[in-house]
């Protein structure tokens, strides 16, 4: 009987340990403020992907040296179409819907590209 008591206590213990104490009662559905869109509502401002997001973007305004200002008149023509000669510093070219690396290069101008293989945007990065 004393050696069932310990073993007992410890038993309880993990279970209690390994149990997850997010675990509630249902939540019930609460509705959506009428002046707030889904997306607003979904993301937190404080999140870490939402803070690596504004960092990224105030390094890049505090550092943009691409100059991509002076490229957006070729937005929309086709990538065979562009003098790539024209620009001066280094660039890579990807498509809208590819993974790309996520290092942040200010001086690197980044031609994206339509499912078409027009030009939808540059930027620097």
């Amino acid at each position: 009987m004393s050696r069932l008591f310990p073993m007992v206590f410890l038993a309880a213990l993990l279970t209690a340990a390994c149990s997850d104490p997010t675990v509630s009662e249902p939540a019930t559905a609460t509705p959506e403020p009428e002046n707030q869109s889904q997306s607003e509502t979904n993301e937190n401002p404080n999140s870490p992907a939402q803070l690596a997001q504004r960092r990224e973007q105030e390094f890049l305004q505090r550092h943009r040296t691409c100059s991509s200002a002076q490229f957006q008149q070729h937005l929309g023509e086709y990538l065979t179409e562009f003098d790539t000669g024209q620009i001066d510093t280094s660039y890579r070219i990807v498509r809208d819907d590819m993974p790309t690396t996520l290092e942040i290069q200010p001086q690197r101008l980044t031609i994206v590209l339509d499912a078409s293989g027009r030009i939808a945007e540059f930027y620097c990065g």
